[in-house]
């Protein structure tokens, strides 16, 4: 059975040009609660170099799988233009083990450093699988499921 098996299947991730008017629109059309969307500063390793940069991102109380929205931003790896679905997310107890294992299979590691565990990565077909490590997967699980203090 491959490591990234579909048990694992977490999330997906989808890039908006405007986080407040997609989280409204999914939650009067589709019923979907959502938790965060606020500006924080994500330390994150693409392109090469360690950046700190204020990201927008929300993700849908209701899953396995979650919808997860990343407000689009100049210089990352979610650039206006890029809305519509942007990767699958999976997690894993060894992330730095599948991590090299999808590199082997000619996946391109586009965010994260090579041995340490999770990030980016494109298949040679052109689809993007976020690797995430299973403490910060427990960490988002725990986060979606205790009360919201606010809503959209």
């Amino acid at each position: 059975m491959p490591a990234l098996h579909p048990d694992r299947f977490f999330h997906t991730g989808v890039v908006v040009a405007d986080i407040d008017l997609a989280m409204t629109e999914l939650s009067r059309s589709l019923g979907i609660t959502w938790k965060g969307g606020w500006p924080a500063v994500h330390h994150l390793h693409y392109f090469g170099a360690d950046h700190d940069v204020e990201l927008r991102i929300a993700f849908s109380v209701q899953g396995p799988p979650h919808l997860e929205l990343i407000e689009a931003k100049d210089d990352t790896l979610w650039p206006p233009g890029s809305s519509g679905t942007h990767h699958l997310c999976y997690w894993s107890d060894d992330a730095a083990g599948d991590g090299a294992g999808l590199e082997a299979e000619g996946y391109q590691r586009l965010s994260g450093v090579s041995g340490v565990g999770g990030g980016y990565f494109r298949s040679p077909s052109g689809v993007t699988v976020e690797l995430l490590t299973a403490d910060y997967h427990q960490r988002l699980v725990s986060w979606l499921q205790r009360p919201s203090t606010s809503s959209v």
